[in-house]
């Protein structure tokens, strides 16, 4: 990794001194040059900060909203068998993140399916 870095920066000098004995001296190009700066109007600024304020009260309901669907979708699982709160415990100490992981697959394994009603039987 280092040897890379070592490689970039003598290539980089190489091609800066390959580029100072080239005859590119005269009037720059159209990328270097700048527009003169020009002080903005004082009027400008409450105009930018109502539209400023505007679209972030607009984006920020819509930001918190997925937020909180995506917070539900997280907290309330589809099964109860699955659900890892009662997981990764032992006799009140959290087990290690590898042991909780394995404990909650096997209990998402071993859960057995809710019971069929008799409605739904076609036997």
């Amino acid at each position: 990794m280092a040897g890379m870095y070592v490689f970039g920066v003598v290539i980089a000098l190489l091609l800066a001194l390959a580029l100072k004995w080239t005859d590119v001296r005269g009037e720059p190009s159209p990328v270097t040059v700048l527009p003169p700066y020009r002080v903005r109007a004082s009027r400008t600024g409450p105009l930018v900060w109502a539209r400023c304020w505007h679209f972030l009260s607009r984006a920020g309901q819509v930001i918190f909203m997925v937020s909180l669907v995506l917070w539900a979708m997280a907290m309330f699982p589809a099964t109860r068998a699955c659900s890892p709160s009662g997981v990764g415990r032992r006799r009140g100490r959290a087990l290690p993140a590898s042991e909780a992981r394995d404990a909650a697959l096997q209990t998402c394994a071993t859960a057995s399916p809710p019971p069929a009603s008799k409605e739904a039987s076609w036997a």
